[in-house]
């Protein structure tokens, strides 16, 4: 995980960052992401197990982006919301720290590549007033239409 975007000697910002980046990916544990670049500023709030590196491209886009204005969405395995371990320590800081604005309850079976249902977060790090406090939770998983000839 090296960030491909930098200005100068440091991250480069962005007002809106949007992924879908590979769920559960294994091998990106504390001594990997410490080889590489800012590792400081990326991974503020705790390393994700080696199993599973999706507190840590949360973070990832978390610290690419801008304070003010800065928005995070990623599509991710829902498992996200609910691993315990140092998953739970890092997703705790970050729901301290209010910066979860809304979690999207996906239905499984969506994505080709995988039966386990995903789930979209949306983070901010500056929420108006009257979201501050808050995560809106909308269950989704129920609000599709079946493909009449496709299975999956």
């Amino acid at each position: 995980m090296r960030p491909a975007f930098k200005e100068g000697d440091a991250l480069r910002k962005f007002d809106v960052v949007m992924a879908n980046p590979p769920w559960n990916q294994d091998g990106y544990g504390e001594d990997v992401l410490k080889r590489g670049e800012f590792w400081g500023q990326r991974f503020r709030y705790g390393f994700p197990p080696k199993s599973t590196a999706d507190w840590a491209w949360i973070q990832h886009m978390l610290a690419i982006c801008r304070d003010g204005p800065g928005r995070v969405g990623i599509v991710i395995d829902q498992g996200t919301l609910f691993r315990g371990g140092r998953e739970r320590a890092i997703r705790s800081r970050v729901v301290e720290e209010d910066l979860i604005e809304c979690v999207i309850l996906l239905p499984e079976k969506l994505f080709y590549n995988t039966m386990a249902p995903g789930t979209i977060i949306v983070l901010r790090k500056n929420k108006p007033e009257d979201r501050r406090g808050r995560i809106l939770f909308i269950n989704a998983s129920e609000e599709y239409e079946p493909h009449p000839s496709i299975r999956r």
